[in-house]
């Protein structure tokens, strides 16, 4: 529990549900049914709300961890347009006493692609079994930009680099700036999703992105045994 600061609700209530075992062993050992029940009772209440607690404490842990990968994307992509940026100077410019630091950017850029990816990696890991929906959607995301070509893309820029073609790197940068920010917009989380889950007379939502809304629509009113009727003339696309 202690390496889950979001378990703090579920370690209290499984305190309070030790505290009350405790008291209902000694209400027993003293005969007194009553009151051993009625502690029973309480203690089961509290291991129920623990249980509550400690998913939705994963749940939000796992949230935390995808929100990280974002920022650690969108920076990664942030840096990589900087250098690009660099690398478009140098070609327009005869100086070259920047080339060293130019093609050490690159490096360290590609260094940190490296570790998005192993970061990707373990949070999908820890969240495969309990969330696999979450886990399958970093993985389509890292494979869409490992397909696009990300890694190959800042490997060209530094070849580039090397043998003095800035103009060349500056655009090979430019695309892996662009499937860097493309990771960090596949795995942002649907943030406004709990802020309208919390107004008067919501009772579902949905992510429209996947499967349109007419799919969604279809998925909420099978599962609701209702019919959905859809007013286009509301709908503002």
């Amino acid at each position: 529990m202690q390496a889950l600061p979001e378990a703090l609700a579920a370690s209290n209530s499984l305190k309070n549900a030790g505290s009350e075992m405790e008291q209902g062993r000694d209400a027993f050992q003293e005969s007194d049914l009553r009151c051993g029940n009625l502690h029973g009772q309480r203690a089961h209440k509290q291991l129920l709300q623990a249980r509550r607690e400690l998913e939705a404490a994963l749940r939000q842990a796992g949230a935390n961890q995808i929100n990280k990968l974002a920022d650690q994307a969108a920076c990664l992509s942030a840096a990589q347009a900087q250098a690009a940026e660099k690398s478009q100077e140098r070609a327009a410019n005869a100086d070259p006493s920047q080339d060293k630091e130019l093609r050490e950017q690159q490096k360290q850029v590609q260094q940190a692609t490296e570790q998005l990816s192993r970061h990707i990696q373990q949070v999908r890991s820890m969240l495969e079994e309990d969330y696999p929906e979450a886990s399958q959607a970093l993985r389509a995301a890292s494979q869409q930009a490992e397909q696009r070509g990300l890694r190959k893309k800042q490997t060209r820029a530094g070849n580039a680099l090397l043998y003095k073609q800035f103009e060349a790197a500056a655009k090979e940068q430019r695309d892996a700036a662009g499937y860097a920010r493309m990771i960090a917009v596949t795995t942002q989380l649907n943030t406004p999703g709990p802020e309208l889950a919390a107004l008067d007379g919501v009772h579902a939502l949905t992510d429209v992105t996947g499967f349109g809304l007419a799919g969604h629509a279809l998925e909420i009113a099978r599962g609701a045994q209702c019919v959905a009727q859809l007013d286009l003339t509301l709908i503002h696309i």
